[in-house]
């Protein structure tokens, strides 16, 4: 699986992701996670594997918006998933 670093300055911003069908990538965050929200889970998945790795499944063609937030409720990352 690919790997993407989300980096402390981009925890505001929204990254584009390419994703396949059947196809996973790992997100490796830069502070501890609480909260992640799929918009479509249609399209993807996202399984939480420890407070700072993400895996995110492709399962359909589409897009969709993924948001990981922390247990104050800030963004730390903000993906968007074709």
């Amino acid at each position: 699986a690919t790997t993407v670093t989300i980096s402390a300055a981009e925890q505001g911003s929204a990254r584009r992701l390419d994703l396949s069908i059947g196809r996973s990538m790992i997100v490796e965050l830069p502070r501890d996670a609480k909260e992640v929200f799929v918009a479509n889970p249609k399209v993807a998945n996202a399984v939480v594997r420890s407070t700072r790795k993400i895996f995110i499944i492709g399962l359909d063609n589409g897009a969709t918006s993924v948001f990981v937030m922390d247990a104050e409720g800030r963004q730390i990352a903000g993906l968007e998933i074709t």
